[in-house]
């Protein structure tokens, strides 16, 4: 799997993408960087924290964020999103 880092930034101007059939509301950064990736990047599969880790979940958060060096030191390649050019 290949592993998106990216800026989080304000959550302002949410927007909807289809994740597994199922509509998520993802952050205007993520957003921009989703639409900037090449699919050739990201195949077959994408680790998204934002998306992968329930951010609700106070029990689950913790334990997932705990992980997230082993998560990243065992993708196949770490793709980093600093933002649009300005």
């Amino acid at each position: 799997y290949t592993a998106l880092s990216y800026v989080w930034g304000a959550p302002k101007g949410i927007k909807p993408i289809t994740v597994n059939g199922s509509l998520f509301f993802v952050t205007e950064k993520l957003y921009h960087a989703l639409q900037h990736l090449r699919f050739e990047d990201i195949a077959p599969a994408i680790w998204i924290n934002s998306i992968c880790i329930d951010q609700a979940n106070d029990i689950e958060n913790p334990e997932q964020v705990r992980l997230m060096g082993s998560i990243y030191s065992n993708t196949v390649r770490v793709i980093v999103w600093l933002g649009l050019p300005t």
